[in-house]
């Protein structure tokens, strides 16, 4: 497992991260979410070595990644999916990496079938797209066969078969016992990939929970519609609800309240037309709690319409 304790990391007088502490387990996707400037990958890369912390420790089954004898057989990492020389071809990119950590050849082919670089072996990296990049990180990540995975936005210039691709990779291997820690701005596949997640703002942890606790926690709201919405209203705040009419004609009620609302429709002899509850998104849940923790937020800006 990687356990980060009271980690923190200063750039002169920028504090990046804040005596962050947090754990991901084996058998587990876990997702690292929080705004640009938050500390995700100052994080990891104080995590994998390229980083002296300030203070505090990263360590993958109590060991720090500079102290692992056989680095790549134990922790496979992508940072950035172009640190490799553009003049070397793919397939001499994964036989160096091999050769250097004492890995066959035939693992190189296995990793080049897996990520689907088994056609493209003889291409010089300069002419790769991002997401012919990211295949290749990947398969460098791999190489070693780890135990442990930490991937900074793996899906990013990916096409749709790609992140699909990618999705399902991590979904094995966590079932396999492995632990898959990664990064990325997607809610869309963070939401379908991930069974839990760290989030970070200003370089300080905001929340570790699993994935359905995350959004369960965020705001449920219950919204009904009525053919007599003004005596419906009426009727709701008499019983005490916080009632809120929409300018798209809803009314909505904080909570789960479908049920009492329905009773009280009836005892007031109102028709209803829809009566549902609207659960929160994951992006929904993030955006709630990282709202003040937003270093390049953009500001408001007014749109002319010149139709």
């Amino acid at each position: 497992m990687i356990t980060v304790e009271n980690l923190s990391k200063s750039y002169g007088a920028k504090k990046a991260l804040s005596d962050i502490s947090f754990n991901v387990n084996p058998g587990r996707v876990t997702g690292f979410l929080g705004p640009n400037g938050a500390g995700k990958s100052t994080a990891m890369r104080v995590m994998l070595g390229l980083d002296a912390p300030s203070s505090g420790s990263a360590t993958f089954n109590g060991q720090r990644y500079q102290d692992l004898k056989n680095p790549l057989s134990v922790v496979g990492a992508l940072l950035d999916s172009r640190a490799v020389h553009p003049g070397r071809t793919a397939g001499a990119h994964l036989k160096v990496m091999a050769t250097t950590h004492g890995i066959s050849k035939r693992r190189v082919d296995e990793v080049a079938a897996l990520t689907g670089l088994s056609d493209v072996l003889g291409r010089r990296v300069g002419g790769f797209s991002l997401g012919m990049n990211q295949r290749l990180g990947i398969a460098t990540a791999l190489l070693g066969d780890p135990q442990v995975l930490v991937l900074d936005e793996p899906v990013n210039g990916l096409d749709p078969e790609g992140m699909r691709w990618v999705r399902g990779l991590l979904k094995h291997l966590a079932a396999e016992g492995r632990t898959v820690f990664l990064s990325s701005h997607l809610m869309s596949e963070m939401a379908i990939t991930a069974d839990e997640l760290v989030v970070i703002g200003k370089g300080k942890i905001l929340a570790q929970a699993p994935i359905d606790e995350f959004i369960k926690a965020a705001r449920e709201v219950t919204v009904v519609r009525a053919l007599d919405p003004a005596g419906l209203v009426h009727s709701m705040k008499l019983s005490g609800m916080n009632v809120t009419q929409e300018e798209n004609g809803a009314i909505t009620v904080p909570g789960e309240r479908a049920e009492e609302i329905g009773q009280i429709a009836l005892s007031a002899g109102v028709a209803l037309t829809e009566l549902r509850v609207e659960s929160a998104t994951l992006e929904d849940a993030y955006m709630g709690i990282t709202a003040e923790h937003v270093e390049y937020a953009a500001g408001k800006q007014a749109v002319k319409d010149n139709s």
